[in-house]
């Protein structure tokens, strides 16, 4: 599937997705998002914590809805990336 400029590949165990693989262009400004966040969740073990915290809430809560997880899960993400920019 072709997601926002990048390939989504998910693996299915008993009709749920137990892991997605994303594929996009190296240096390209979603990469460098993505690169970005991962780095920012490394150095920051507090929103690490919460990250993953959130993450399992809205897994029980959407176990089935992609779309509404990762929506939901995108004002966390977006307010990382604007602290990782101003580190930057």
């Amino acid at each position: 599937m072709s997601i926002d400029g990048k390939h989504v590949f998910a693996r299915y165990n008993e009709k749920k997705i137990t892991h997605f693989l994303h594929v996009m262009i190296y240096n390209q400004n979603l990469w460098i998002d993505q690169i970005s966040f991962r780095d920012y969740l490394r150095s920051d073990p507090d929103a690490k914590i919460e990250y993953i915290k959130i993450k399992k809430e809205l897994a029980n809560k959407y176990p089935n809805d992609v779309v509404s997880y990762t929506n939901k899960k995108k004002k966390f993400v977006d307010d990382i990336l604007k602290r990782a920019k101003k580190l930057g």
